[in-house]
């Protein structure tokens, strides 16, 4: 079985399915765009404990998605600046700029 390719619409889907997953498990439903507000603004969907909670689901994802072949770099999300992670699609562009293939040379 061969490897997807990490293209911004995978990553795109990966993180609003991993930000639907958070927001379940708190019981909040949100119709979910790329312009949907994830933090740094009075309207945003999640709190910084979310965010947390985010970036740990959205490494998950993409290792299973990925089959293990890609993997967020090692200052991946933690290092990111709030305006990186303030929508869907901010976060989505960090995230398809950090990921690195886990192949070793």
């Amino acid at each position: 079985m061969s490897t997807p390719q990490p293209t911004r619409d995978v990553i795109v889907h990966l993180v609003q399915s991993s930000v639907q997953t958070i927001l379940q498990r708190r019981g909040i439903r949100v119709e979910l765009s790329e312009q949907t507000v994830l933090s740094g603004a009075p309207d945003a969907v999640l709190d910084s404990l979310g965010i947390v909670m985010l970036t740990v689901e959205i490494e998950q994802r993409i290792t299973d998605y990925f089959n293990g072949q890609y993997r967020l770099s090692p200052e991946g999300l933690m290092a990111a600046a709030t305006s990186d992670v303030e929508t869907v699609e901010s976060l989505a562009s960090l995230v398809l700029a950090t990921l690195e293939s886990n192949h070793t040379p």
